[in-house]
């Protein structure tokens, strides 16, 4: 009877026959993710802060870190020795909770160290994250603000210090118009959270740089309802001015950014005014490259919020340029809300005047964007602002040329709702220019509730001035379009079976989608993702 049993258990897959395979053969039942892993360094010499979170709420954390040598494999990070030639300086692990947030000593000054960072949860283990950063070592040359030797960024600390003038720990003139460069991953926890204040917001102008050098900018926190100047990173990133290589991770901000106009009819009861709101910068007149923003939640009392840039603006003498940016973000506010900008803006001069318009190319956004109305009572009453103009790249969008967007969202309001863009308006003077949005892609909701105008690419737009648009983009089978009076004006776009989305289908409909250097084709989504 026991063999019967045996067998019957064996034949059910209830008893496992056990398997010879390695760790990284083992086919994953449960798939294990970072929330977020951080290798900083501090103000002390021989020190690095370790900062990681399991996306989740089961999973134990192991890392090591090393000075130099081979990358190890998940056993070796688990196991915490020595291998090869390799000698592991500092192990540990995150114990019976999925998150670790400790300072690491007794190491070399001014060492480059790589932190190797795992999850393992029985037999299924997570990717292994890769972070690297410089122990503290009080510098013998800090740099001297120029391209060839910009100023070199260690800590929180002198990033606070960036366009402020005078830095006197080091009496080291830190302006605006300086170049800078990080030399590690940074996090701001020290100097703002709910507990400490707000990050203040730096500023660059023409011609610096800012090279994040492939690092991280962690926990960057604002909550303020008294917001007077651009709300990000940085307020304002200037003509002529670039930032690019930095990548942005744990972004709060709560802001009442900017307030429409409000009338009782046609007369005016309350100007418009205050100020501009996205995770790297409020406003953005300058250039931005290779940037990746994860974790960012943007809340606003108010309008023109963005997961980059709450605005962009070109006169004539701008030249926008945003080129390989990725982005996952919530953004709640009420009007002119873009997962990419808020308002895309242009100056109306007196003349045409042909500048540079902005450019945005090859662009992803993920997330959600809400729009909702807001009640403002004035004198004993209350009149409405509506959640309006919300675009998953662009909420408000003035004359700009955009190549190779995808929008994977959810994106909500009460009027002008599109994927791509919610409402856009060509300007008569200054804006002659047409929009070609062939190679936009979007996939998800567009959801306007009790309302009108919306669309899988651009939601409405204002033809008084000429039609703007000369081709439509693509929106996938999965992609809910949810609305009571869709407008004449609104640009649905095709739709496309998801699952025929392959590089080859891209290369016969969006061609320019690069699937050699700059795209290659998520596995799990299907959609476009950025290389990095």
């Amino acid at each position: 009877m026991k063999k019967i049993i045996l067998l019957v258990l064996m034949v059910f897959g209830l008893i496992g026959l056990g398997s010879c395979k390695g760790a990284e053969e083992k086919p994953h039942t449960e798939e294990l993710k970072f929330k977020t892993a951080v290798l900083s360094s501090t103000s002390n010499e021989g020190e690095l802060k370790i900062k990681a979170e399991v996306n989740g709420t089961t999973g134990t954390i192991y890392y090591i870190l090393i000075k130099d040598g081979v990358a190890p494999t998940k056993e070796q990070i688990i196991s915490g020795e020595n291998y090869g030639n390799v000698i592991v300086a500092k192990k540990g692990n995150s114990g019976s909770t999925q998150s670790i947030d400790t300072v690491v000593t007794g190491l070399e000054n001014g060492i480059e160290y790589r932190g190797y960072f795992v999850i393992k949860k029985e037999d299924v283990y997570s990717d292994i994250q890769s972070k690297k950063a410089t122990t503290y070592k009080e510098p013998v040359n800090m740099g001297d603000g120029t391209i060839e030797n910009p100023f070199k960024l260690y800590t929180a600390e002198d990033l606070v210090a960036v366009g402020m003038g005078t830095y006197d720990k080091y009496n080291l003139e830190f302006s605006k118009e300086a170049n800078y460069i990080l030399m590690n991953d940074i996090d701001l926890s020290t100097v703002c959270g709910e507990t400490i204040g707000n990050w203040i917001p730096i500023n660059i102008d023409t011609p610096a740089v800012f090279n994040g050098a492939g690092h991280t900018i962690s926990n960057l926190y604002i909550k303020t309802s008294e917001a007077s100047t651009p709300q990000g990173l940085f307020g304002l990133i200037n003509n002529g001015a670039l930032v690019k290589n930095l990548m942005l991770d744990q972004v709060f901000i709560e802001s009442n950014a900017y307030t429409e106009e409000v009338k009782d009819g046609s007369t005016s009861i309350q100007k418009a005014g205050g100020t501009y709101v996205g995770a790297l910068t409020g406003d953005l007149k300058g250039s931005v490259q290779d940037i990746v923003i994860h974790n960012a939640v943007l809340t606003s009392t108010g309008s023109r919020v963005g997961g980059l840039s709450g605005r962009a603006y070109a006169d004539e003498t701008t030249a926008i340029s945003v080129s390989r940016v990725e982005i996952e973000a919530t953004i709640t506010g009420v009007s002119r809300l873009g997962g990419v900008v808020g308002l895309v803006d242009s100056k109306d001069g007196t003349s045409e005047t042909l500048f540079t318009r902005p450019i945005f190319k090859d662009i992803t956004f993920k997330g959600t964007i809400t729009g909702t109305n807001a009640i403002t009572a004035i004198e004993g009453k209350d009149y409405t602002t509506i959640g309006q103009y919300i675009g998953g790249g662009f909420g408000y969008f003035r004359s700009a040329e955009i190549q190779n967007i995808v929008v994977d969202a959810t994106v909500s309001g009460n009027k002008h709702v599109g994927g791509i863009v919610g409402f856009m308006q060509k300007r008569s003077k200054t804006s002659p220019f047409a929009v070609d949005l062939s190679a936009a892609l979007f996939n998800g909701a567009v959801n306007v509730e009790g309302g009108s105008n919306c669309a899988a690419i651009v939601g409405n737009r204002s033809i008084s001035n000429g039609d703007q648009i000369t081709a439509a983009g693509f929106y996938t089978d999965t992609t809910t379009l949810n609305v009571e009076n869709p407008a004449a004006t609104s640009v649905e776009g095709t739709s496309v079976p998801l699952m025929d989305m392959t590089a080859d289908w891209f290369a016969e409909n969006m061609g320019s989608f690069d699937f050699t250097t700059v795209f290659k084709i998520n596995e799990i989504t299907k959609l476009p993702c950025l290389k990095w």
